[in-house]
This record gives structure tokens, sequence and C-alpha cells, in this order.
């Protein structure tokens, strides 16, 4: 329930530009327009006037495109940043935080008085929406049964899909002329959201993660039903057991095959104990959290990463938004017992390993730069192409967006983690689609 609030909050704000861009985009009560419409239409004027106050803010054709843009272009930031907060104040907490700004952004857009007061709400909301994704699908990752995760995550997606209709309701219900009325009302879902995430435990394996063992037994017996702690003794073991092993030190293998493993000690000592080694026979071993990192930028990673984010760009110019891609080398370096999902589910499991959480961050900030992409030129395409040049255009990359995913996403139906983690450290970008059979291999 306050997963899917959150998710509905993200409906919702992004289907609220189109509220208000319909209120302002070219409104003739602007002060720069009345002259015309007075002359023109003397008595529609007289009746709005009469009726209460006049909206004379007003958008032309650049701001109406960067409004509608902008929202979904300051998303990656909260995105990205949020694979780093979260770790450190926990899933429920993140939840928690995240809705302050959402009511601040609804807010500023009900008293807007200014159009750059409305781009500072949309940037505000943008952030919010981009930091609260990562936490809201790494908590449901955590907290649900392997075998209902992916069921959960896939309904959560319908919530973003209801929080369109629901502000699209509540605009048509105010009319186009109570647009602020609508923006208040909006604020509603936030608050709810705070009171009921307020409610529920932090995610067990968060609590492990920072030693907190007793915390998490019990955060998992109320989210199993407030079950007695025997009745989930099997299940907290095997978190516990996962937490041990996400602990290891990371290991890599470079291209020589060579593996590499990371040393606990402040210092390095020459075989026979003379000393530091010197610089330039440094074992390549990478202490800083942030430098850790350098391993999402191997090739065996980048390649998938790269064609999902290839992906990412096609379904949102061809319209096929309701496909989702494949994260599936993630998996192998997560160890998942679990198939390859949507790319939902794929981003709700990321936030499982300590480092790589980042690369869900990247993956939906790239996401959402497609879709600031499509938003930001439909305008242009239309004043360019008139409306069938844009559906002939969106046609031409729909079918450009079946035959990328027909000839370059390959087939995981049936395939172990081993075999996808061969393909895709063995083959390039565009390949073929087929899978070798790999045989006695043990993911790390």
């Amino acid at each position: 329930m306050a997963q899917s609030l959150l998710l509905l909050s993200i409906g919702m704000i992004v289907a609220s530009p189109t509220i208000v861009i319909g209120a302002l985009y070219k409104n003739p009560n602007n002060p720069a327009t009345t002259m015309e419409f007075n002359t023109t239409k003397p008595e529609t004027n007289a009746t709005q006037n009469s009726s209460g106050p006049v909206e004379t803010l007003f958008f032309t054709d650049s701001q109406a495109s960067w409004f509608g843009s902008i929202l979904l272009l300051c998303q990656p930031v909260g995105s990205i940043a949020s694979c780093f907060v979260q770790g450190y104040l926990g899933r429920r907490k993140s939840m928690l935080l995240v809705n302050l700004p959402l009511i601040l952004g609804w807010y500023l857009l009900f008293r807007g008085e200014s159009v750059e007061m409305l781009f500072t709400s949309a940037i505000i909301s943008g952030l919010s929406i981009g930091f609260m994704e990562a936490p809201t699908l790494a908590y449901i990752g955590e907290v649900s049964e392997p075998r209902l995760r992916g069921t959960f995550t896939s309904i959560l997606n319908t919530h973003v899909c209801i929080g369109h209709l629901l502000e699209f309701l509540i605009g048509c219900a105010v009319g186009q002329e109570n647009w602020r009325t609508a923006m208040l009302i909006s604020i509603i879902v936030p608050v709810l959201t705070i009171l009921i995430i307020y409610q529920i435990p932090e995610s067990p394996v968060w609590l492990l993660s920072k030693g907190r063992k007793q915390e998490a037994l019990k955060s998992l017996c109320w989210l199993r039903g407030w079950v007695e702690e025997k009745a989930v003794a099997k299940e907290f073991q095997s978190f516990v057991k996962y937490n041990e092993l996400s602990q290891r030190p990371i290991t890599r293998v470079d291209k020589d095959n060579t593996m590499y493993k990371q040393v606990p000690t402040k210092a390095y000592i020459n075989a026979d104990g003379s000393g530091v080694i010197p610089a330039e026979t440094v074992h390549p071993v990478k202490q800083s959290a942030l430098l850790k990192m350098s391993d999402i930028f191997r090739p065996a990673f980048l390649r998938p990463l790269r064609l999902i984010l290839l992906y990412m760009f096609f379904t949102h110019m061809s319209s096929l938004n309701a496909i989702r891609p494949y994260m599936i080398k993630t998996f192998g370096y997560l160890g998942l017992p679990i198939e390859p999902l949507r790319v939902t589910v794929m981003t709700a499991s990321l936030q499982l390993a300590g480092g790589r959480g980042a690369g869900g961050g990247i993956s939906a900030a790239f996401f959402y730069t497609g879709a600031f992409v499509a938003s930001f030129t439909f305008l242009d395409l239309q004043h360019l192409l008139n409306w069938y040049g844009v559906f002939y255009f969106y046609g031409t990359m729909s079918a450009i967006g079946v035959v990328f995913i027909f000839f370059c996403l390959p087939e995981t139906e049936g395939r172990t983690l081993a075999e996808i983690e061969t393909y895709f450290a063995q083959h390039s970008f565009v390949t073929s689609r087929k899978f070798t059979r790999v045989q006695n291999r043990v993911l790390p």
C-alpha cells in the first residue's frame, strides 16, 4: 500500500504538466494578448472577468516544451543520487523524506505567480521522483518473497498508470480554469503516503547490512504477517547468509584471467617483508568506495548495459513504453536465485549489492533522458511535420524499435545465470542472439 502510493505520486507528477500546459499555453488572458482578444471577442472577456480571477500566466512554445520536459530531465539526477543516499539513510527513511519535496512541489504549482516559480516546482518534483524510485523498488525487492517479487513489482507499475489517470480525472473534474485547485488536491497523496509509510518497518536486508540483526528479525516477522520468530527462522537465516556473502571482498577478472582481490590492510608488504610495494608494481586494488565502483565500467558489464540504454531510448521514441528491458548481467553479479524479469524487478534487486546500485540509477537516468527528448521535441516535430508527419515519424521509430529488439536483445528464457554471464563476457554489442551452453561453471 505504501509503495503503491509512492508510485501513484510518480504518475500524478508526470501527468501534471499536461494540465498546467493545457491551461497556460498561449493563454488569451495574458496581458500581452489582451488587446487582441478585446478587439475580437469583447463579450468573452467580460464573462471571464465577471466570473472570478482571471489566469494571466502564459506559456510560449519554448516555455511549454521546457516545462513539459524539465521534470524528466531532472529525474536522472535524483535517481543517481538516491543510489548512494538510500544506503546511508535506509529504504524506509528515504521513502518518508522524499514526500516533503513532493508536497513543496505541489504547493508551488498551486501558489505559482510566475513562470519561474512553476519551473522551480517542476525541478523539485523531477528530483523527487528520481530519488523516490530506487528506494521504493529496492524495498519491494528486499521484503518480497522470491516467488512473488515479479508479481508485486508488476502490480506496482500499474499504479504509475493509475496516477496518470487520477491526475487527469482531477483536472477534468475541477475544469481547466481551476487547474490550481487540481494541484492543491494532489497534495493529499504525499501526505497520506507519509502517514502510511510511518507504520511499516525498515527493510530487514538493510538492517542486517548495518549489523542490527535483532531489529531485522522483528521486521521480517512483521512483514510476514506478525508471525512468531520460529516461523521465519529459515528465511531469516538465508538473509543472514546472503548478507555475509555480500560483505566478502570484491573480486574481478581482467582480460588475462588474473583474479584480483581486495586486500583489507592499509598497506601492502613485499613478499620478503621489506616494506611497501613500489608505485609501479602496486597491486590493482581499490580501497576507496568511489573507486570500487570502477568495476561497473568493465566491458563485461558495459555491453549489456549499453544494450539496455539504447533499448530504453528506442522504447521511448517508438511508443513501446509497455515493454521493459532485461538487466541480465547484474543477476550474475548478484547471484540472485531468480530468472531475469522486467527492468523494474531488476532495479529492485540491484540495490541488494552494496556498490552496484549505481547501475540501476544509471539505467533509470537514461530511461528518463529518452522521455525528456521525446517530450521536448514534440512541439517542434508538430510544427515541422504536422500531425500526420508526427505519427509517421513515431511509426517509423516503432518499426526500428521492433527490429532492434529482435536482433539485439537476446532470449534468456531457460538459460542459467552462468550462460548469460559467459555470453556477455564473450560477445560484442551487436552479435548472434544464441547462447552457448556452459557446463560445470559456477558463478563467483
